[in-house]
């Protein structure tokens, strides 16, 4: 050690010095570490000035220090002139000034590149190969120490036997005329990976753009190839570490600094043992073992014999830093640590975890490598640097068909963007259209129709586009799979566009493109990882169960499941099991079901439920259940709850398809008969209501149906054929005004306020829940209905299988049912009903005898103004349920 006087002068020059600079502060920092180790060296310690100059040297490079800086830190870290009696040096060594080279003929000096303990290098021009290298050369004060000269030289020798594009080539081995010691190589032009790191930590845009992971990552493992042939030609580095990483034009890569690399044959001569000696600090540490701390494997501190796996941990150790930004021991451990404490750290400590410092999502595959690079047991680790190069190569031809793939993704993404704004353009059309369709009567014009048509036009083509898109997409994301067949984005790209066509196509009811899409979807689903957040949700949407929930205002209520299933073409429920008294959070496969509830003393109640995936059926209230007797045998109970109603807009003037919930109503189970309605226009001549009852007498034109008495009562005379009207056959020939009469009649008669049922009600009596076409299902055949070959309509207990989930009779065919709601909305039952002079159109609903074709469906709604009479339509009564009777 220097003595305590030049110890305290050179710490006041050192403090007031860095005080009045404008350094970082991560170098002052440096600095104040370099200063303290230096006070724990022995001016004898060659080892230890050597490497702490060198460790001055790199960062004076790094942080890119001027020549006059690094002159006032030399005069403030290394001993001066007169304490150096016991060290054999020059004065040039510890001073800014340096010895000219004496050259030969061949070499023509240049300016000074760099200076380390070792030696300095200089740039000089070859004038027999026409060309500049530089040329390290060996300190004046060396050369009476065989041992560095012989490594000297020794580093020569091992960069000329490496030929590799990224070790720099030696060209001469020599001594000058001073005999000092030379070898020239080629010039290193470029910046270290230290720097590139560094600028990345400190977030400098251009390096961050610049030099992305995958780039890094590309130089790192050129990097594990080159120390991969040095290890095949029987040479280790030792010193493996950013800064000796340099890179260059046209991604060159270099690894440089060869000093302490050794032959894998040669025997350890100039290591000593670490415990026999006394090693103060960490600059000694790294003066006698040999190495950088921050990058040395554990063998290494420990002075134990290497091979090439050492330096696969140095590898590993630079991988590390490129994840993490840090490497895995920093300087800023090491401070105010004893020898033994930094020893024991250096020989026993794992580095943290790599998941615990980063905040962004590193690659498995990458982690696990970093990981086993740098185990503490070289048996465990890569047994060598091919095999981790090969691995990083892999990941690299992956990422870079990652890309690709990504790109087709994003292509995709973009796309299926355009398919949403084309359907969204062409909803808002179709809500238009059903505006202008409903304004629409029977008669509008030509005109009129030709604008509705070029709209219904335009929809097509919005959606014939949207799905163009959407089949392109569909096409790219397939291509990324080719490039990377796990690539998670495009799984759950398809995924959510197999969801959507799933979706479409069960609500539509089109079995075989559910099942496609159902295929596809559980393929994609399967490929994603078993950890996937989203993957138990989507197995569970492909097992296709969803809940049931339903409670009885009646205790003790048994509930009977029964299937709808397909038997010759017909939905027949079979019973499927008892649920008991209970029925709550019941699984059960999607499917149309209905549920038959059963209690003593009381009626029957049939509940269908359409269940979807994933999805619950409940009512918010208890079902109310009649007691026996309550209802007339021709009296239909409709439960309140959800049900599916309208259809596509090929159906005509169907509402949009659509689930809604409906309260629940009773509604009768046959349309009112002749005979029926003779009973009331007969009461009404009773009552004195002759005019009325002269309204509503069914006409054809002017002309009455039935026959009348001379004191006023109507009777059933034969029609214009002369052939006898069946009395039990639907009554016709009538309006809506005269049907809304009937209703309050009936409900004077009864207590019960029967009206005629609004279109949902209606709807729901004939459909059930599940939105099928017909009573009895989608399959459409004319002998289960009365639709053709009549020549008026029949019985209205005829065609049993005309008959719907409640047990609803006669709404597919026979006669059509005249509606409460205007044509235009669906009014409340105690809205304002329209004048009798009112033009507003009416709607009917249901199949008919004599209508054109064997085509049904139930979400159809037809024109007729209030006032028209029509031999097809007819009518039947319904009322609420008091929820509270």
């Amino acid at each position: 050690m220097g003595s305590l006087r030049n110890i305290k002068e050179r710490e006041r020059t050192m403090v007031e010095w860095i005080e009045k600079t404008d350094l970082a502060d991560e170098i002052k920092v440096e600095l104040q570490r370099l200063f303290d180790e230096s006070q724990e060296i022995d001016n004898s310690d060659e080892w230890a000035w050597i490497a702490l100059e060198e460790e001055l040297q790199a960062i004076a490079f790094e942080y890119h220090l001027n020549t006059t800086t690094l002159s006032h830190l030399r005069g403030c870290l290394l001993p001066r002139e007169e304490e150096e009696s016991s060290v054999e040096t020059t004065e040039h060594v510890f001073n800014d000034e340096t010895t000219n080279i004496q050259v030969s003929r061949r070499y023509q000096e240049g300016p000074l590149l760099g200076l380390g303990g070792m030696g300095e290098v200089r740039r000089v021009y070859d004038k027999d190969l026409f060309c500049t290298l530089a040329m390290k050369v060996i300190h004046q004060r060396h050369l009476k120490q065989p041992q560095l000269v012989e490594r000297f030289r020794q580093e020569a020798r091992i960069l000329a036997r490496l030929q590799h594009p990224s070790i720099p080539p030696v060209h001469e081995l020599g001594r000058l005329e001073d005999g000092r010691h030379f070898f020239t190589m080629q010039e290193i032009r470029g910046r270290s990976l230290s720097q590139i790191l560094r600028q990345r930590r400190e977030g400098v845009q251009e390096v961050v753009v610049e030099w992305s992971i995958r780039r890094l990552l590309t130089l790192f493992q050129k990097v594990c190839e080159t120390v991969a042939y040095a290890h095949s030609q029987g040479v280790i580095h030792r010193d493996l570490k950013p800064s000796n990483i340099m890179t260059g034009q046209f991604g060159a890569v270099l690894v440089v600094d060869w000093g302490l690399a050794k032959m894998l044959n040669q025997r350890e001569t100039d290591l000593v043992d670490i415990q026999q000696k006394k090693v103060p600090t960490l600059t000694t540490l790294y003066g006698t073992v040999q190495g950088t701390p921050a990058y040395m494997s554990p063998e290494q501190a420990k002075g134990d014999p290497l091979d090439q796996r050492s330096d696969v941990y140095s590898l590993g150790a630079i991988l590390y830093e490129i994840l993490t930004d840090q490497p895995p021991f920093q300087s800023t451990d090491f401070e105010h640590e004893s020898q033994e404490q930094l020893l024991n750290k250096l020989r026993n400590f794992s580095p943290e975890p790599i998941l615990n410092l980063v905040k962004h999502p590193i690659p498995g595959e990458l982690v696990e490598a970093c990981e086993r690079a740098i185990l503490r047991n070289p048996e465990e680790r890569f047994q060598s640097a091919s095999d981790l190069a090969m691995l990083i190569q892999e990941w690299l031809d992956g990422a870079k068909q990652r890309e690709k793939a990504l790109g087709l993704v994003y292509r995709a993404a973009q796309l299926q963007k355009s398919a949403i704004r084309q359907e969204q353009e062409a909803d808002l059309l179709q809500t238009e259209l059903k505006r202008q369709r409903i304004q629409l009567s029977s008669n509008g014009t030509e005109e009129l129709k030709q604008e509705l048509w070029s709209k219904e036009d335009k929809i097509a083509q919005y959606r014939l586009q949207a799905s163009l898109f959407r089949g392109e997409a569909e096409q790219l994301l397939h291509a990324s799979l080719s490039h990377k067949s796990d690539l998670e984005e495009a799984h759950l790209a398809l995924i959510d566009l197999y969801l959507q066509e799933h979706a479409r196509a069960e609500v539509s009811e089109d079995e075989e493109a559910r099942l496609k899409a159902e295929f596809l979807l559980q393929h994609h689903v399967v490929a994603l990882n078993a950890n996937h957040p989203r993957k138990s949700g989507l197995l569970k949407y492909l097992e296709g169960t969803g809940l049931l929930s339903l409670t009885c205002k009646v205790e003790g209520a048994e509930f009977i499941l029964e299937e709808y299933k397909e038997q010759y073409r017909r939905l027949v429920p079979h019973r499927k099991s008892n649920l008991g008294n209970s029925c709550k959070n019941i699984t059960i496969p999607v499917g149309s079901y209905r549920i038959r509830i059963r209690a003593q003393g009381h009626q029957d109640v049939l509940y269908p439920i359409k269940v979807a995936r994933q999805q619950e059926w409940t009512t918010p209230n208890s079902l109310h259940i009649f007691p026996t007797g309550k209802l007339d045998r021709h009296e239909i109970y409709v439960p309140e709850g959800w049900c599916w109603i309208g259809a596509g807009s090929e159906v005509y003037h169907a509402w949009e398809k659509e689930q809604v919930y409906v309260g629940g109503f009773v509604i009768q189970r046959y349309p009112i008969t002749h005979t029926e309605f003779l009973q009331f226009l007969n009461a009404l001549v009773d009552q004195g209501e002759r005019r009325l009852a002269a309204r509503c007498v069914p006409k054809q034109g002017e002309q009455l149906i039935y026959g009348q008495l001379a004191g006023g009562h109507y009777f059933l005379c034969p029609d214009s054929k002369g052939e006898r009207i069946n009395p039990m056959a639907p009554v016709t020939h009538i309006d809506w005004f005269s049907a809304r009469a009937y209703g309050r009649w009936y409900a004077s008669c009864t207590g019960k306020k029967w009206r005629l049922p609004t279109g949902v009600e209606w709807e729901k009596a004939a459909r059930g829940v599940d939105g099928r076409a017909a009573p009895w299902g989608n399959y459409i055949d004319p002998d289960w209905c009365a639709i053709q070959g009549l020549e008026a309509p029949g019985s209205v207990d005829g065609f049993p299988l005309d008959h719907s989930p409640y047990g609803v009779r006669g709404m597919a065919g026979n006669v059509a049912d005249w509606v409460l709601d205007d044509f235009d909305w669906c009014p409340g039952v105690g809205d304002i009903v329209p004048s009798i002079d009112s033009e507003l159109p009416g709607a009917t609903r249901g199949g008919h005898w004599n209508q054109r074709g064997a085509k049904i469906h139930l979400a159809e709604r037809r024109l007729m103004l209030r006032t028209e009479r029509s031999s097809s339509v007819g009518f039947r009564l319904a009322y609420e349920v008091d929820q509270d009777c």
